[in-house]
């Protein structure tokens, strides 16, 4: 999934041309153990470390947040050397979990768990095979809500093998609205971060007027590529004719266009464009929901993505996140959650399914730019 001023075409090329050099490694590999074998030279079997997957996830995306989590490992593993995590995706502006930035401590907050040998906050069956680890937890899991189960490392397979780092698996629950609407999430406008962990790695930012109907939920909203602003004497020394100046988080930086944003916060330095060739704008349907335990879950449906500078078309784009109250400035309303596409293509080439997180927060009316196209119809 991709956008203009996100990341370069050589970028693309290069990721293209990464897949093009494994055909030629992979057709290398006949010709290396020929020469083995005419040599006598013997090969190591190479024991690899157990590595985890969940089962059910469609990019990332599970259907039941009341329904049992199975983490299944390609090997069997020595269940006494596990240490399993189910945790809210909460990441600093560096992507680290909250015990992962330098103090040691800090512990890793968790919706469920099973280490020492027992489930915590769940009910956990392993399997007979031992590659399949099971957890119930006795609160359900939030939908909307990006989560991860983290693996530390130190997991130990019967075949001796270790794993040295910790494995993170980010994932969510799909949600469909019951029609009940929300009493606090609100029409207005809206600053959105998604960032694509595959099939490439980029950042989409994204202005959005969002237009609710408080009594049923239901959502239009028009989406809107978002531009870095040169902020022309901002920095000092100036940037040159091929940079910008990033005001946020500060200090002032002179960077490239397609630099990341590195907070939710930092809307000020964007500004919305959907002027062809570079801009874009598209309109989302979907619906919001205030749920049980406080926040509002939001979810949309499908829609198509599509770009012209690099030509890009993500298709079947979807975005489930849940809605909070910012800390010290209930007014704001910040979301964290996921968005998948069922296809990626770069011109007509396809790339594979798309996956990634995103984060959300609302503008105030003096902090929202002019110019965010408004849906159609309205």
């Amino acid at each position: 999934m991709s956008v203009s001023h996100t990341y370069s075409t050589p970028m693309l090329r290069r990721s293209l041309l990464g897949t093009t050099f494994g055909l030629v490694l992979r057709g290398a590999v006949p010709t290396f153990f020929a020469v083995a074998l005419a040599t006598g030279t013997g090969c190591e079997v190479f024991q690899a470390a157990p590595e985890p997957s969940i089962v059910g996830a469609v990019n990332g995306v599970l259907p039941d947040a009341n329904a049992p989590l199975t983490v299944r490992f390609d090997k069997p593993i020595k269940p006494e050397t596990l240490t399993l995590y189910v945790t809210i995706l909460d990441l600093d502006d560096e992507g680290n979990l909250a015990d992962e930035r330098g103090d040691d401590t800090v512990t890793l907050d968790y919706l469920a768990a099973y280490f020492s040998g027992e489930g915590q906050q769940a009910e956990v069956t392993i399997s007979e095979d031992k590659q399949s680890i099971t957890l119930q937890p006795k609160v359900p899991f939030p939908v909307g809500t990006k989560l991860a189960v983290v693996v530390n490392g130190g997991l130990e397979g019967e075949n001796g093998v270790k794993t040295v780092a910790r494995r993170r698996l980010p994932f969510g629950f799909d949600f469909k609205c019951a029609g009940t609407g929300s009493k606090i999430m609100k029409s207005g406008a809206y600053f959105f971060l998604l960032n694509v962990e595959s099939p490439l790695q980029a950042q989409i930012q994204l202005y959005a007027d969002l237009r609710i109907d408080e009594k049923t939920g239901i959502v239009r909203g028009q989406f809107t590529n978002a531009d870095r602003l040169r902020n022309e004497g901002k920095c000092t020394p100036a940037c040159s004719a091929a940079q910008v100046c990033e005001t946020l988080p500060g200090p002032a930086t002179c960077i490239a266009p397609s630099g990341k944003a590195q907070n939710i916060d930092a809307f000020a330095d964007f500004i919305p464009n959907n002027s062809a060739p570079a801009g874009y704008s598209f309109t989302v349907d979907g619906c919001v929901e205030d749920l049980a335990g406080g926040g509002v879950a939001f979810a949309t449906k499908a829609t198509d993505l599509v770009t012209t500078e690099p030509p890009v078309t993500v298709r079947g784009l979807t975005v489930v996140s849940q809605f909070r109250p910012k800390k010290g400035s209930p007014e704001i309303l910040e979301a964290s959650g996921s968005g998948s596409g069922s296809q990626a293509l770069l011109g007509g080439s396809p790339l594979g399914a798309a996956k990634g997180t995103i984060l959300g927060r609302s503008l105030t009316a003096a902090e929202t730019p002019a110019g965010i196209p408004a849906p159609p119809g309205l």
